[in-house]
């Protein structure tokens, strides 16, 4: 008897890091990757389709359980080291059987940013169910086999990616520690700012229209 216990897990990502850009956040939405031989972007469709096309750049074919476009020759048993070589990720150059380096772009696939994750536990254990079997209603030989799914939880663990400190947090954390350490905040930075700068510029620009609207006096005989 084969005993399968299967863990659900979801992963999502919080709207507040949804303008950031991909590579800071580390994953993808599904409209910002689209890939050519899946609807539904993964990171594990993403590696997939990567592999499929190192191999035909460089071996001129695909192995029989790459997806393919149609036309394109299936890999013999004369391309197995090609195959081999050319679905590692992660090299940036692959040499082929004629000593000649190829330049591979990165694929550059990070998580999907919403996702659904099984983890599953497997346990075999032998029971003659002959002689020993809580399943009357079944018909049940030596050569039978019986295979068990079951949920290992009744939840579901929800993950959820945010960010550690949002910026307005950390406008008030720096606001904080000007206060503690400097006796001063940021409001008082600005107006001395305001005092030091930018009112002595308009004082200045203030009493240059003064002078300009003084009148000339004449002095009469």
């Amino acid at each position: 008897m084969l005993s399968v216990a299967l863990s659900l897990n979801t992963l999502h990502t919080s709207h507040k890091i949804k303008t950031w850009e991909p590579d800071i956040r580390n994953c993808y939405y599904q409209h910002e990757r689209n890939l050519k031989f899946f609807k539904i972007y993964t990171l594990h469709n993403c590696e997939v389709e990567c592999r499929a096309n190192n191999t035909l750049k460089i071996c001129g074919c695909n192995a029989y359980f790459q997806p393919r476009d149609p036309g394109v020759p299936v890999c013999g048993t004369d391309n197995l080291e090609c195959i081999r070589e050319s679905s590692t990720i992660g090299y940036s150059i692959f040499k082929t059987r004629l000593n000649m380096s190829i330049n591979i772009k990165s694929c550059n696939c990070l998580p999907s940013c919403t996702n659904v994750l099984y983890e599953y536990e497997t346990v075999e254990f032998f029971r003659n169910w002959t002689t020993n079997s809580t399943k009357p209603k079944l018909v049940l030989t030596e050569e039978s086999a019986l295979v068990m799914i079951y949920f290992k939880r009744k939840y579901v663990i929800d993950i959820q990616k945010t960010p550690l400190m949002p910026f307005n947090e950390l406008l008030g954390n720096i606001g904080g520690l000007f206060g503690l350490f400097l006796g001063c905040s940021i409001i008082s930075f600005f107006e001395i700012l305001y005092f030091f700068v930018i009112r002595l510029y308009f004082d200045r620009r203030n009493s240059r229209k003064a002078k300009s609207k003084i009148m000339p006096s004449f002095i009469l005989e």
